[in-house]
Order: C-alpha cells, then structure tokens, then sequence
C-alpha cells in the first residue's frame, strides 16, 4: 500500500476532471478541497462540484493500487442497489486498480455520489445524550435488516475467506470457513517458523465446533459492509456493531486497549430491543436478533484468526497449554494436512511443531 503522497503524485487532477465533467454531462469545477483531501484508512477522497446542476460527487482514490478494489467496492454498492431501502451511493464511474486499459487519470478512481455527514467521535471520549445514540442505532439496526433481507447474491459473488479453489459464486459452510479463517494463521505461521504460535492456533482449529451455531451452519450468506468486507456467513454478518462491542485486543491504533466507541449495557439492550421489534415485523421471526445477542464471544473467536493483539488476548484466555488442549492441537495436524496439500507430514516445519506438542504432551 502507498502512502498519500505517493498516490497523489501520480494522480492527475485534471484529467480526473474532465473525466468526471464527461460522464455528468456537464462541466466540473476544481476538486473543492484540493489543498486537504479526506483521508481515511486506505483512501483518500475529493470533492467534485457541477455548478449548472448544483450536484457534488466524491471520488475515491484507493491508497493501494496494486489490487483490484471490484469485488469489495464496487459488487457491494451494486448488490446494495437491488434494494430501494439500503442507502447505497450511485456509482457514476470507475477504473479499477490493475486495469490494462487506457487510464489518463494515472491511478484507479471511483467516482460516486457525495454523502453529506461528518465523522463520529468515539463515544466513550464524548458521549451524546440518549436520544442522539438511539437514533443512530436505530439507523444502524434498519441497516442491518435491509442488507441481510434485502441484497441477495448472485453466481458472481466473490466469497470472503473460502479455501482456494472453491469456484466463484460457490459459498461454503460456516465450519468450512472457519476452518479456512484459522488455517490461514497456522500456514502463516508454519512459513515464519513461528512454532509456538502455530501450537496457537491448532488449539484454536480444536476449538470450531464451539463457535459454529448449528442451525445457521448452511444459512446463506450476506453482504453487511459495503467497505471492507466480501459475502460472508450470516453468523458473522449478524455481530454487534463495533460502537456496542469492546473486543479485547480490537481497540483501533492509537486508542488505549480498554476504548470502546461504546458498551454501555444499557444501549445494548435498547438496541437489541429494538432490532427483534423490527425483525418480528418484517419476518415473524426474530433470528438475526437472537445470533446478534450471543455474538460476543464468537466475534472475539473470529477476530482473533487475523488481528495480532486480539489473538494474543484471544491465546491469553483461552489456549492454555493444559493436557486436554496440547491432545486436541496434536489431533488437528492431520486435519490440516489432510486439507492443506502444499504440507507434508515430513516438511521441518510440520515435524517440529509435532515434537513440541509431544514434549508438551508426555
């Protein structure tokens, strides 16, 4: 990923113009806030004004240009359109990052509506009285409802985290994905050398079962952040929103480990309360609500498998190095060689982490 300067230094500004000016049919006037673009994790973003149609449209320019951004960008705002009540930007344009073709603005671009707002503080460091914080749950709770109810999938989905090879448009299991979350850190690990970690996350494969809801184990997947997530299983897409959830380890950069936008037991309730009142109104059922209230611990359990300070605090609690826990890493290495081919049993990598299990074991 570049830094901002980078990008900026091969962006050009006026060639993004006159592209935005073709597509609107109408002259654009100088990005607006040319001198101090909005910069956010991964993206920084201008202001493009249409004096004749008093019409403002942001383009977004990813900081990584190396990857393509269409399936985690762009698909989502699309599938987002099949429903009239998610509040999805228009999509006016785009050049995708690592396109071939002819690009005279020098760096990937989306062009999309301008939503009017300003960033939220974190709550914790200023908190807004009551009927301010329900309001935006309340928002945040049609949100939900509308994205898992209301944006079906099509054969063209790119799915989240599935083991390679699985064909595209294919969801798999929530076990399957779990297990792929998880072995992703234990091949990580294995490269690196990094044997005790990899004891980790064994004990971690081990531990699945326990976080799969059984009922929702083939229940379609959904789309619920059109930001930085693909399709994944509903059991994931139906956690707290991260303003209700303090998850060990998760406190964003900069912030002390205790930050939580917001855990006030109170507005838990109230938001939980009212996601079910709506849910039974729309699907006689309250389902989603229910996954949403025990998801805590599944959350801590999914975030732990690719944030480094939520996985140690995940390993602190959890992955001691008692007799039963060491048995049930030593059982999973078959399992994943059974599922991993590019391991064998006889790599270095493999035989040294089997002979550290069994010191710990005997």
């Amino acid at each position: 990923m570049g830094s901002v300067d980078e990008v900026l230094k091969l962006l050009d500004k006026q060639a993004l113009l006159e592209v935005a000016s073709s597509l609107a049919g109408t002259p654009a006037r100088q990005l607006d806030n040319n001198i101090s673009p909005i910069t956010g994790p991964g993206y920084v973003i201008f202001r493009i004004s249409f004096p004749s149609t008093n019409e403002r449209w942001a383009a977004r320019i990813p900081l990584n240009q190396d990857d393509s951004f269409f399936q985690i960008c762009i698909r989502p705002i699309q599938l987002a359109h099949g429903s009239s009540n998610v509040p999805a930007p228009r999509i006016h344009g785009y050049c995708d990052c690592g396109s071939r073709g002819y690009n005279p603005v020098g760096v990937g671009y989306m062009l999309l509506d301008w939503i009017e707002g300003s960033p939220m503080l974190p709550w914790d460091q200023l908190t807004p009285a009551a009927p301010y914080r329900q309001k935006i749950l309340d928002q945040i709770a049609d949100l939900i409802l509308n994205m898992i109810l209301e944006c079906p999938l099509d054969d063209q989905t790119l799915f989240y985290g599935v083991p390679d090879g699985t064909p595209k448009g294919t969801q798999v299991s929530t076990s399957v994905w779990l297990t792929e979350s998880v072995d992703r850190g234990i091949r990580r690990t294995l490269h690196r050398h990094d044997y005790s970690t990899t004891i980790d996350y064994l004990i971690q494969r081990s531990m699945i079962p326990q976080y799969v809801v059984p009922e929702h184990e083939h229940s379609p997947w959904v789309i619920i952040d059109w930001d930085c997530n693909f399709a994944v299983p509903l059991q994931k897409a139906a956690t707290f929103p991260k303003l209700l959830e303090n998850v060990p380890g998760g406190a964003p950069p900069g912030l002390p480990a205790t930050h939580a936008y917001l855990d006030f037991a109170a507005d838990k309730r109230y938001f939980l309360s009212n996601l079910a009142e709506k849910e039974m109104k729309r699907t006689n059922g309250t389902s989603i609500t229910q996954l949403m209230e025990t998801s805590s611990e599944r959350n801590f359990f999914e975030m732990s498998h690719h944030r480094v300070p939520v996985h140690r605090g995940f390993v602190s609690r959890f992955c001691s190095r008692t007799r039963e826990n060491v048995g049930a890493a030593l059982k999973e290495v078959e399992r994943f060689l059974d599922i991993n081919p590019m391991f064998k049993a006889s790599d270095e990598a493999i035989v040294r982490t089997v002979q550290m299990l069994e010191a710990l074991l005997y």
